[in-house]
């Protein structure tokens, strides 16, 4: 478990917004789960869609644009949709 006080300096050393969660249904081992780059997010299959929803929020995959192709991405499945 991770005290509010780390994650707020942990999320001010790496510039990126923190919160405790899970993926793969409640799995501690984050890194066996994720992957997450500037535009899409890779899950295991056991994920769930709140899971995902937080994810997607942390790394504001909704508001991101794949450049020069004019499709939005589709976050926790890692395919581009038209936009």
């Amino acid at each position: 478990m991770v005290s509010v006080e780390e994650l707020d300096e942990l999320s001010s050393i790496v510039q990126v917004p923190l919160c405790a969660g899970t993926v793969n249904r409640g799995s501690n081992v984050l890194g066996a789960g994720l992957i997450v780059n500037d535009f899409t997010s890779f899950c295991g299959i056991d994920t769930t869609s709140n899971e995902i929803s937080v994810i997607e929020n942390i790394f504001r995959l909704n508001e991101r644009n794949i450049e020069g192709t004019g499709q939005m991405n589709n976050p926790g499945l890692g395919m581009p949709t038209q936009a």
